[in-house]
């Protein structure tokens, strides 16, 4: 792993994330696809087996855990519900998103 002044980031320490906790290990850079995870009622135990099987992605076989590759989908509520977005609340239900293939470069 390389840093100086003009590149702060390596590929090695992404790929190292990446491996350290795959949350969506079906996930390609390049497939054109959102990869949703929804965990729906779980219990206090669940979530924990959760969390614990992240680390080598077997979480996906759990029973309260649904795995989806997608070009968009939609988030809809009876009320405004609040938006929790990879642990931070951001805006109001409803809520859509989608891919647009080669909008942006990423380097990787």
């Amino acid at each position: 792993m390389t840093r100086n002044a003009q590149n702060t980031e390596s590929q090695p320490a992404l790929q190292a994330l990446a491996f350290a906790a795959p949350q969506a290990p079906r996930a390609e850079i390049g497939d054109g696809k959102l990869d949703v995870i929804l965990v729906r009622q779980a219990s206090h135990l669940q979530l924990t087996r959760l969390f614990l099987k992240m680390f080598d992605g077997s979480h996906l076989s759990l029973n309260c855990v649904e795995y989806h590759q997608v070009r968009s989908f939609a988030i809809e509520s009876e009320g405004r519900e609040s938006l929790d977005l990879d642990g931070e609340v951001r805006g109001r239900a409803p809520f859509q998103a989608e891919l647009l293939p080669a909008m942006f470069r990423v380097f990787a």
